[in-house]
């Protein structure tokens, strides 16, 4: 069966270089054998990714899958790569992802590019997989780690990722609760940086009048 390469790296049949590079860069670090010893699993998907980028990154090589792929398709045939996703592999895909994301240094990380992996993960698909499921404690897991990965993202970046996590608990859940406050927290540190300076200054005028008037 041929290999879906698209759907192994994560991008659309459109994608162009820079995206596959991303995609690629983001799936390797993850996937890395260093990361991962002694863990075949991993080492397999390791090494899919790196032949799914070899061929869509070789013009030869593309264009030989491309028109492999086209007859597949055309034939009616599925395309293979990836085993599908299950509950449970979503988990594990998260409990990675959270191990990956606690190795960087939080000065100098791609939030941006994390951000981007975990929507991936929290695909409609994947949604619908846990969803349907229906394991509270399982998404309540994944909605931890998946703060967890996020505690260096800026109020922007938490949106982003906030909404697809709230539909995997109920409203009322302390997990749902725990959202709320990945959010809130965020906002407090944006607004205290956007006023600091001002507050500070406002404060030391107020202090220096006080001092000018008790002077007199």
């Amino acid at each position: 069966m041929l290999k879906d390469y698209y759907k192994i790296l994560g991008v659309p049949p459109n994608a162009g270089p820079g995206e596959i590079k991303k995609s690629f860069r983001q799936l390797a670090m993850l996937y890395h054998p260093d990361k991962h010893e002694d863990n075949e699993p991993s080492m397999a998907r390791f090494m899919e990714i790196h032949e799914a980028y070899d061929t869509l990154m070789d013009p030869d090589k593309k264009e030989i899958y491309l028109q492999k792929r086209w007859y597949e398709q055309s034939m009616g045939r599925q395309l293979g790569g990836s085993e599908p996703l299950t509950a449970e592999s979503i988990l594990q895909e998260a409990v990675r992802l959270n191990r990956y994301a606690s190795q960087l240094n939080p000065y100098r990380m791609d939030r941006d590019g994390l951000v981007e992996y975990q929507l991936k993960l929290f695909s409609s698909e994947n949604i619908e997989i846990l969803k349907n499921f229906n394991d509270q404690n399982l998404s309540s897991e994944i909605v931890r780690l998946s703060l967890d990965s996020g505690k260096h993202y800026n109020l922007s970046q938490a949106i982003r990722l906030a909404p697809f996590l709230q539909l995997l608990v109920p409203e009322k859940s302390d997990a749902y609760s725990s959202i709320e406050k990945f959010i809130a927290v965020r906002s407090q540190q944006e607004f205290w940086q956007k006023w600091r300076v001002p507050i500070v200054l406002m404060v030391t005028v107020v202090i220096c009048y006080l001092i000018f008037k008790m002077s007199n």
